[in-house]
């Protein structure tokens, strides 16, 4: 029984590779016998042998190295695998979807065997064969499992809906996989958001976060107390506690020092979620815009006349507060050809339609469906602009900081390598960049411009890293701050302060 077989079933778990690694050392060999490598073997894909060694973990061509040794992995008839594990949010819908789509752009056939409640696996065929290709494996569980997996060699891809930590950082370089935390290791593959839905029987159309949350903490149980009519309400939620459901915990009732109910009626998908709250105009539930089904998402708003939608647009710039961002994470050594494969398609256009057919927003979508920008007396989705930007178009590149610092955060950072990528990609358009930053209106005036100013500062500069001075001089990328002009929410709320301090892109 091979050293991998042993721990997965120890652990009761299913998810497998493929019968490779031991503790007992084996010799990798040159046909000439000139190079010798002696360690215990951690991988074996088709291709490559991942072998720890007293130099380390090393990748190794198998067509170049001969395996010596009882716990040398069998090659005959072997069947490629990849392992992909952790966030049940995305791997519960978005991914199989992707896979299936894969599949088919590819002209593979695939089965889908459900192995528990946390694991299934397809097995791919090609044309009318019936001998498997190839596997995927999932596990599904939650993003601190994903990383501890991926960490310790037990899956090949982790699924994440936050960026990774410091100390899963640390550990993956103690564990040979590389950063996680540096550029290339990981991808945004879609977008999505954290919203309350309600009947569209029901009249109420926006919500404040604080209602939101006397709401689902039991100290509002009546529709009148939530801007509605009369009446009792009923609190639904997905049974997901480590995926939306933590989230809405973290981001929604524990800035008011609230804890949920022990009232909500929990459901075991997204689609009865969703059927149960079109139903029954006296609901009130929490849910993923990708999967909303028949009910109605509920706009977030304050003290002032200022509502904040989830939509395409509000996802992509970020203007909306609970976006979820899907991420998938890879480790610094060669993938097996088959999940090469995979991801390159998912970075490819026919990954990026696959994402928005399933109701989700591919996160390096550029251009936003604006109207012209507003002026006093006229409609707009967008904030009042000043005259300046007439005639210029906002980007979706939109940069936040870190509470309380000047550092870029973990989804600003990505989106700066992308408009690097973009002007470097368009050099031939000569369109000029303006970069503009916005704050609170909480303070002065005057600081809040300069504040907002060193802020875009901040932002070209970082640019200017990335950008060759060709691309830099075609765009010539303008910093301007206009401190609290142009709010997108109310700053009564924590959210709404947030998501107003920020920094735009346009261009013209």
């Amino acid at each position: 029984m091979t050293h991998r077989l042993a721990a997965v079933l120890a652990a009761s778990l299913a998810f497998l590779l493929c019968p490779a690694a031991s503790a007992q050392p084996v010799t990798l060999q040159s046909d000439d016998g000139g190079l010798r490598l002696q360690g215990e073997i951690l991988d074996y894909d088709g291709e490559y042998y991942r072998i720890d060694t007293k130099y380390g973990i090393l990748t190794v061509s198998a067509a170049a190295m001969r395996c010596l040794g009882e716990s040398c992995p069998d090659t005959e008839g072997f069947i490629p695998e990849f392992r992909i594990s952790g966030a049940a949010t995305t791997g519960d819908t978005l991914m199989p979807g992707i896979v299936e789509a894969f599949v088919r752009d590819r002209g593979y056939r695939a089965v889908r065997v459900v192995q528990d409640d946390t694991h299934f696996r397809y097995e791919l065929f090609r044309g009318a064969s019936e001998t498997v290709f190839a596997r995927i494996r999932f596990r599904v569980s939650s993003t601190e499992e994903g990383f501890a997996d991926l960490v310790a060699n037990q899956a090949e891809i982790a699924m994440a809906i936050r960026p990774v930590r410091f100390n899963e950082i640390e550990r993956g370089i103690e564990a040979g996989i590389g950063d996680l935390g540096a550029a290339g290791r990981s991808m945004d593959i879609a977008l999505d958001a954290l919203v309350p839905i309600a009947s569209r029987k029901n009249a109420v159309t926006a919500m404040g976060v604080d209602r939101l949350a006397a709401a689902f903490s039991g100290r509002a149980r009546d529709w009148a107390d939530l801007g509605g009519a009369q009446g009792p309400v009923r609190l639904y939620l997905k049974n997901d506690p480590s995926g939306l459901t933590g989230r809405f915990r973290t981001q929604v009732l524990g800035p008011q020092d609230m804890a949920l109910s022990s009232d909500v009626q929990r459901f075991g998908s997204n689609a009865d979620l969703a059927g149960a709250v079109a139903a029954n105009p006296a609901a009130l539930a929490i849910s993923a815009l990708s999967e909303i089904g028949n009910a109605r998402t509920l706009a977030l708003s304050g003290s002032c006349a200022r509502e904040v939608a989830a939509t395409t647009n509000t996802l992509l710039t970020g203007d909306y507060p609970f976006v979820i961002h899907h991420r998938l994470f890879m480790p610094d050594y060669v993938l097996p050809a088959i999940a090469r494969e995979f991801l390159e398609f998912v970075r490819a256009p026919a990954g990026r339609r696959a994402v928005e057919a399933l109701g989700y927003v591919p996160p390096d979508r550029v251009r936003l469906r604006l109207r012209p920008a507003s002026r006093p007396g006229t409609e707009s989705d967008a904030p009042k602009t000043p005259e300046f930007l007439d005639g210029a178009e906002r980007l979706a590149f939109t940069f936040r900081f870190d509470v309380g610092t000047a550092d870029l955060d973990a989804n600003a950072q990505d989106a700066l390598r992308r408009l690097a990528a973009w002007l470097e990609a368009n050099t031939e358009r000569r369109r000029r960049l303006f970069i503009v930053g916005f704050t609170d209106g909480v303070g002065a005036a005057g600081v809040n411009e300069r504040l907002s100013q060193r802020r875009s500062a901040l932002v070209r500069a970082s640019l200017e890293d990335l950008v060759s001075p060709e691309a830099w001089q075609i765009a010539r990328p303008r910093a301007i701050g206009l401190g609290e002009r142009a709010p997108i929410a109310c700053d009564d709320m924590g959210w709404g302060r947030q998501v107003n301090r920020r920094v735009e892109v346009w261009t013209r």
